[in-house]
């Protein structure tokens, strides 16, 4: 897949996201946050800008951006970020539209993590300035918007994000090809948890019903598995993603009768993430606090990090045994 002189990954061109990334053109003088084409035509500025000097190969495959594209599309296909496009009976599609709803939670997450990061670009010389729209209607969450860097009216908990991707976008410029790339990526998951910190935040002051309580729960679980991923540096280049599966998530928003079910609805891979991430939303504080200090301290070396996936799979699987629960003790000494 090629544009505008950008080559991409092969199988970029398999996936949904695919078909999304070629009808998303160049970014306007003008960007309309409430487009989801606009958003993706964000994230291709974003990451064919950061292939600096080749810095992530000649398809820009271990670029560390392309989790967030292929989550927005998940988003999207699930019917998470408009209720139009909900799924209105299991394996039904919905409606799709190219809006996305100003009211939507997982919206404003993605807001925080595409229009946010993009002005931490700008503010970096990375990308040019631009016209950020504001919502065409009222929403129960405070947006960035404005007409240029010097005039945008950024809400004050946000202002740490877009601080946080400028120094993500300033560490990349400076990078040179054969660089480890692991410091990046932790800079990298510095701004995705501020960015979702605010998110948290706002959840927690807004009355949010355009989605089910189970639902409001996932999104909950959702940003505090980030604390997990961030102190891990977890790897979220384009074969990372490809390799770790893109249909392990969800496919529609969750109802309450997915509990009593069992999400039986849901194949295995699905069910086991959907527990997973509903378990830590239902963790208190306290135990929340304590667990993220015993998974911090595992992964303070780098060969720790490097076995990430491994290590949080056989934690948070009910099928690991208790040996290979027992073998990850030595990590905390």
């Amino acid at each position: 897949m090629v544009l505008e002189n950008a080559v991409y990954p092969y199988e970029l061109a398999d996936q949904a996201l695919g078909k999304s990334w070629e009808r998303a053109g160049p970014v306007g003088v003008d960007i309309d946050p409430f487009s989801f084409i606009g958003r993706v035509s964000l994230y291709k500025a974003l990451i064919d800008a950061t292939n600096v000097n080749g810095l992530f190969g000649e398809r820009n495959i271990t670029n560390p951006l392309w989790g967030l594209p292929y989550q927005l599309q998940w988003q999207k296909d699930s019917g998470r970020l408009s209720e139009r496009d909900i799924p209105r009976k299991h394996g039904a599609e919905g409606e799709q539209s190219d809006r996305i709803d100003p009211n939507s939670p997982w919206s404003y997450g993605n807001f925080s993590l595409c229009v946010i990061p993009y002005m931490g670009a700008i503010l970096a010389d990375l990308v040019p300035d631009a016209h950020i729209l504001p919502a065409k209607e009222d929403s129960i969450f405070a947006h960035s918007y404005g007409v240029d860097s010097a005039s945008r009216i950024v809400p004050t908990r946000l202002i740490p994000a877009v601080e946080d991707w400028r120094a993500y976008f300033a560490l990349v410029s400076k990078m040179q090809p054969g660089d480890d790339d692991e410091p990046l990526r932790l800079m990298l998951w510095k701004a995705h948890k501020t960015s979702l910190d605010a998110v948290t935040e706002a959840l927690a002051e807004v009355d949010q019903l355009l989605y089910s309580t189970t639902e409001r729960k996932f999104l909950a679980g959702w940003c505090r598995m980030v604390d997990l991923l961030a102190a891990s540096a977890w790897r979220t280049d384009h074969d990372a993603i490809i390799k770790g599966g893109i249909d392990v998530l969800p496919d529609r928003p969750l109802q309450a009768d997915d509990v009593t079910n069992d999400y039986s609805a849901f194949h295995d891979d699905a069910k086991s993430n959907v527990k997973a991430v509903l378990e830590l939303a239902d963790m208190p504080e306290r135990n929340m606090h304590i667990t993220l200090w015993f998974w911090r301290r595992m992964m303070r070396t780098r060969g720790a990090r490097d076995r990430a996936e491994e290590i949080l799979h056989i934690l948070l699987s009910k099928d690991s045994s208790g040996m290979e629960k027992l073998k990850l003790l030595r990590l905390l000494l």
